[in-house]
């Protein structure tokens, strides 16, 4: 399990950065879909950069920016933007019902997958980015992946 803490709610064009417990907006999106997933950051991770480990949150209901979601790990997402690698650990939301059944990546429909993928695609072409997206990793990888962020706490 690990707290996600969320930097763009479902469906916002919103981004937010969380500092000091506190959003502040970033940008306003000006891309014509709205995000198909949270996203945010694994609370206890840090690199040596001191960027912190980027996370989906798979849920049903939007959360607020800076709101911390208690979740389980089920992947990740391997991908580079501008060549700079941009992993991010896929999550469930281990508090929503609706989401009970889903431990894995292989729980979660192709469809949703191939929409999370198509969504950074669209990005990188809308925002003169290049964006690679290689592959989504299982669980096991996605943990390895966490505890490798957590020891350079």
């Amino acid at each position: 399990m690990v707290d996600v803490v969320i930097e763009v709610p479902l469906n916002s064009k919103l981004s937010y950065d969380v500092v000091n417990n506190v959003p502040y907006v970033k940008e306003v999106r000006y891309f014509p879909l709205p995000y198909p997933i949270e996203r945010g950051y694994i609370s206890n991770t840090i690199s040596e950069d001191g960027s912190r480990l980027r996370a989906l949150l798979l849920n049903s209901e939007e959360t607020i920016a800076g709101g911390v979601v208690p979740a389980r790990v089920i992947g990740y997402l391997e991908m580079t933007i501008d060549g700079i690698p941009e992993n991010m650990v896929f999550t469930v939301s281990d508090i929503n019902p609706k989401y009970k059944g889903i431990e894995n990546l292989s729980d979660v429909s192709h469809f949703t997958l191939k929409e999370i993928t198509d969504y950074y695609s669209n990005y990188g072409r809308i925002h003169d980015k290049k964006v690679e997206i290689f592959r989504y990793h299982s669980k096991d990888e996605a943990l390895e992946l966490i505890k490798q962020w957590e020891d350079n706490m």
